[in-house]
Parts: C-alpha cells; sequence; structure tokens
C-alpha cells in the first residue's frame, strides 16, 4: 500500500512539474502564449479539488520519505535513493516561497496571479529568486525522472520507449528554461514602460496586501527549512533509541555460502544485512521487490521463515521458484538462518543482467530454437581433428546466416549444437514466425551443405530442431570476456527437450503450439502430439516435422 501511495503521489506531482514546464515552454512563442496556457491550467491546478489533491500528493509523499528513513535499518544506500530521498526532503523547503506568492496570495487573499506578476517577481524583482526556482524546477525533475525510471526500467516495452523518453526528459525542461528566459525578458522590456508596474500590481490586487504577503514570502523557505531540520533531528534521535533497545536484544545470525556470518537486529531484510557487512549482494531492481536478482536458497533456520508478502509471493510464482527460494529484499528473519545468494554480484551493478536490448536485463517473451546435428560424434571419430573442425564450421556458418537472416539472434553454439534467440527487437508472434522461417532456411542450407560435403562425408549430416516460445530473463551474462547476451528460464529448457524429442519422433524440426497456431488442426492430425516435459506439470501440444522445410505451408 505504502509503495502504490508513493507512486500515485509521485505520478500525480509528475504530471504537474511537466504541465507547469510546459506552459512555462509557450513563452518562446510569447507572454500572450503562456497566459493562454495558465487560462488552460489554472481552472485544474488552482481548484479546490485541485489544489488539495496536488497538496495532498506533496505531503504524502514527504511523509513517505520520512517513514523510508525510518523504516530503513541502516542509512547506507544506493546513491540514486540517497538523491531521491534527500530531494523528496529539500524540495518543499525550496518552493515554500513560491507557493506562498502565488497559492497562499491567491487563495487567501485574493490576488489574481498571472505570468507578468510571476516574471516580474522573479526576473526583475528578485533575480536570485528567480534562479533558485529554475534550478528546484530542474530538481523536481530530476526526482521525478529518477523515480519513473526505477518503476519502468523492468517493463517489457521500456528499452523500445528508452530513446523517445530520453528524448522527453531532456526537452522538458530545457524548453519550459527557455521559454521562462523568453518571457522573463519580454517583461523587463514592459516593466521600462511608464506606470506598467502600477498597473500590473494593482490589477492583480498586489498593492492592498504587500505589507504583510511580502514578509511572507521572503520568511517561508527560513521556516520551512526550520521545520525540516527539526524533524530529521527528532527522527535520526527516534532511530537512535530504536537501535539502543534492539540491541539490548538477541542479534540473529545470518551464515552465507561461503560461512561469514553477520550478526543483526530483527526487522531488517536479508538484503539490508548484506549492505550492512558489504557483502556484494545482487539487485537490479534496487531492493524494491521488482525483480528476483537478488534471490537467496534459505538452507537451514532456526524458526519459522516469514510469510512471503503478496508482491514476494507473485515475483516467486513468476520465476517458478521452489519453496526453499526467497527475496533477499523482503526476507526479514526473526531466528538464526543461511542463505546461499543464487546470482552472482557484478562490479558493474545491473550489468548482472545488462541486455544490450534494452541495457538492462528484463523479462520478456521470446521464441529460442535449439538445433544439434545428429550422430556426429561418432562420425568425428572417421575424421581426422581438422577435417572435423571444418565440417563443424561450415554447418554452423550455414546455420548462423539462416538464422540472422530471419531475424534471429545466435545466442551460442554448444559443441554440434545451437541455441538461437528471436524476439529481441520484436513481440513474440513476429519472433514464432522468425523462428519457424529460420528453422525452414536451416533445412534447406543442410541440404545443400550435404551436396557440397558429398565427396567428404560417409553419410549425409542429420539434425534436429526444437523450437518453443514463451517468457524468458534476457540479458548480458557470463564474466569479462564471456559476457553475452543470452536467456535463461523455463521456455530455453523446454525447446532443449523438444530438440531431443526429435528422436523420439524421427522428425527433424519439432514445434510446440505456443509458436505454431494449432487451435485449426484436426486433434487427429498425424503430426499432432501431446508430449511430457520433465519439469513441467501439464502435457505439451507439439508438430512434428519430417523435414524442417515442411513447415513453410504452415506460414505461408
Amino acid at each position: 500500500m505504502l509503495a502504490k501511495l508513493r507512486l500515485c503521489s509521485g505520478l500525480i506531482l509528475f504530471f504537474f512539474i511537466t504541465t507547469h514546464l510546459l506552459n512555462h515552454a509557450l513563452g518562446l512563442h510569447s507572454l500572450a502564449w503562456m497566459e493562454a496556457g495558465l487560462a488552460v491550467f489554472k481552472p485544474v491546478w488552482r481548484s479546490w479539488p485541485g489544489t488539495i489533491l496536488l497538496y495532498g500528493a506533496m505531503l504524502v509523499h514527504v511523509v513517505l520519505a520520512f517513514n523510508t528513513l525510518w523504516r530503513r535499518a541502516s542509512l547506507i544506500m544506493p546513491w540514486s535513493d540517497a538523491i531521491q530521498i534527500c530531494l523528496g526532503l529539500l524540495i518543499p523547503t525550496m518552493i515554500a516561497a513560491h507557493i506562498v506568492a502565488t497559492r497562499v496570495a491567491d487563495a487567501f487573499y485574493g490576488m489574481s496571479v498571472d505570468y507578468a506578476y510571476e516574471l516580474f517577481g522573479l526576473w526583475v524583482n528578485a533575480p536570485l529568486l528567480g534562479l533558485q526556482q529554475v534550478v528546484v524546477g530542474l530538481l523536481i525533475w530530476v526526482h521525478g525522472v529518477i523515480g519513473l525510471r526505477n518503476w519502468l526500467h523492468l517493463k517489457r516495452w521500456y528499452g523500445t520507449a528508452a530513446p523517445w523518453l530520453f528524448a522527453a526528459a531532456i526537452l522538458v525542461p530545457v524548453m519550459g528554461i527557455l521559454g521562462f528566459i523568453t518571457g522573463g525578458r519580454e517583461i523587463s522590456i514592459l516593466a521600462q514602460q511608464d506606470g506598467w508596474v502600477a498597473a500590473m500590481a494593482e490589477r492583480t490586487g498586489f498593492l492592498p496586501v504587500e505589507a504583510e504577503l511580502v514578509p511572507m514570502i521572503y520568511g517561508a523557505q527560513p521556516v520551512a527549512t526550520t521545520i525540516l531540520v527539526v524533524l530529521l533531528l527528532a527522527l535520526l534521535a527516534a532511530r537512535s533509541l530504536r537501535g539502543v533497545i534492539k540491541r539490548k536484544r538477541q542479534p540473529i545470525r545470518i551464515t552465507y555460502g561461503d560461512k561469514k556470518v553477520v550478526s543483526v537486529e530483527r526487522g531488517i531484510t536479508v538484503l539490508e544485512a548484506s549492505h550492512r557487512a558489504h557483502i556484494p549482494h545482487a539487485a537490479v531492481c534496487g531492493g524494491r521487490g521488482r525483480c528476483s536478482t537478488c534471490r537467496v536458497r534459505v538452507r537451514q533456520h532456526d524458526g519459522a521463515l516469514p510469510t512471503p508478502s503478496p508482491d514476494e509471493a507473485r515475483v516467486l510464482r513468476r520465476i517458478g521458484a521452489p519453496e526453499d527460494v526467497r527475496l533477499a529484499c523482503q526476507l526479514r528473519p526473526q531466528a538464526n538462518l543461511e542463505v546461499v545468494p543464487l546470482l552472482a554480484p557484478s562490479s558493474a551493478g545491473e550489468r548482472i543482467l545488462s541486455s544490450h536490448l534494452p541495457r538492462g536485463g528484463e523479462e520478456r517473451e521470446v521464441a529460442i530454437l535449439f538445433a544439434d546435428l545428429r550422430g556426429f560424434t561418432s562420425l568425428s571419430e572417421e575424421q581426422l581433428p581438422y577435417d572435423t573442425v571444418f565440417i563443424l564450421n561450415r554447418y554452423f556458418a550455414a546455420m548462423g546466416a539462416a538464422i540472422e537472416d530471419a531475424g534471429g539472434h545466435v545466442d551460442k553454439f554448444i559443441g554440434d549444437g545451437v541455441m538461437a534467440i528471436f524476439g529481441l527487437r520484436s513481440d513474440v508472434k513476429t519472433a514464432s514466425l522468425q523462428s519457424l522461417k529460420a528453422a525452414a532456411s536451416m533445412g534447406r542450407a543442410l541440404v545443400e551443405l550435404n551436396q557440397t560435403l558429398a565427396g567428404d562425408l560417409p553419410k549425409p549430416l542429420r539434425m534436429g530442431i526444437g523450437i518453443h516460445a514463451g517468457a524468458a530473463v534476457v540479458g548480458e551474462m557470463g564474466y569479462r570476456s564471456t559476457l553475452s547476451v543470452t536467456a535463461i528460464g523455463d521456455v530455453v529448457n523446454t525447446a532443449s527437450r523438444l530438440e531431443a524429442a526429435t528422436k523420439e519422433f524421427q522428425a527433424e524440426l519439432v514445434v510446440s503450439e505456443r509458436v505454431l497456431d494449432l487451435e485449426e488442426m484436426p486433434d487427429g492430425s498425424i503430426n499432432r502430439h501431446e508430449i511430457e516435459i520433465r519439469g513441467r506439470r501439464n502435457k505439451l501440444t507439439i508438430m512434428a516435422f519430417d523435414a524442417a522445410v515442411d513447415v513453410e505451408s504452415f506460414i505461408s
């Protein structure tokens, strides 16, 4: 619930700052356009419902920032989290004067606040305050962009949208600042005209309340800063007292796979314990329960483990985790336990699963193809080593070209086999079609290769191809020079099993129903089967093809 409140309040504030900056950007045309834009936005944001929504969201966001500091077992945190929290606390103090000069003046003093009034105050009358507002506008924008990225970067579509979002993240504030500057320069020219300032003050209703409002404007920021400092000191004092109380209780011990033991108080997560003890621990999403890279296997524990929260249970179900696997960022042990992190940490942070499409690792729908040469081990015993390498390289070149021409990515060559991924740049329907076209091309390429090598082979090369589609974690994995884009998940294991099933059906290609739409085919089709796949509960419907090129009749 707290996470949803933070997200909803943040989205409201981000929508406001976006409309605010876009209204500023109209100044690139003229002051009149800025006023016209204000006429549209003012009824929304300066109405009582809009005001309650906006300032309610701001209050909730600040309270949740304090709550985050209170709930954290340690103030050691990633730099992005530290920036987010600091900005979330500092921004209200920096905009306090602006709030008094606009909202308070409008709601409680009956002033008619417009862009002429604001730009005169910030550009002509108090340029340093205007500079501060430009800076704080940028800080609010950066705060919002970081928050949005933390929320969106694990979404499947983020890689495609990232360049456009990045462009918007740059253009919106730049255009807003340039519009503010252009409007300010126009106001500075108008202010030099005789009687313009007096007319503006009279039109807005500033003169009758000047004596009372001006001291409030200049005193708002010191008051807000004082309140913030007092609340922070009170929070730190309360945290210290809580720490003293917890240390008097019997601590719990977390033993890691390498037998390193960390003693911590109850209530902190395993991931926080790792950070406190400076133990490297993978956490692509920053410990927010949005990925499974921090997962650990609980080997033994001295008491019942806390029940997984709904968010943790959802992630564990998605990856099909066994009962002894938990998310380190969500598990708050109440007794001694031993854990083993399941993903090795990387000094490059999110490069643990950092795909080039997009850069950060993610779960996405892909099609996986496995192909393997039949009987090549016995065949290679009859060949000289150099001849074997020559034949394999010719085979790999032909298969690799067929895969890439169809739009696939050659993941790896394994002995005399190959694994390919389809869908790095497309949806799963397109990926499935590409994988079938690749299989047909591979079948033709093998026929051509056998004709070319007929004089060098005692018998033609044969292969088996298995294709399946589904969700997989796609990213750049490995170590140093072995880093490469690959996929892991049940879809990979199933595709490998289907490739092995080609031996059972004496077929060159076995395709799952997830790849090839079998709904319109009659159940009695001679090539349609239901098979059991090790590790899967339900049977899988597949289609077997004696020759891979035969699949073209189903995709034409």
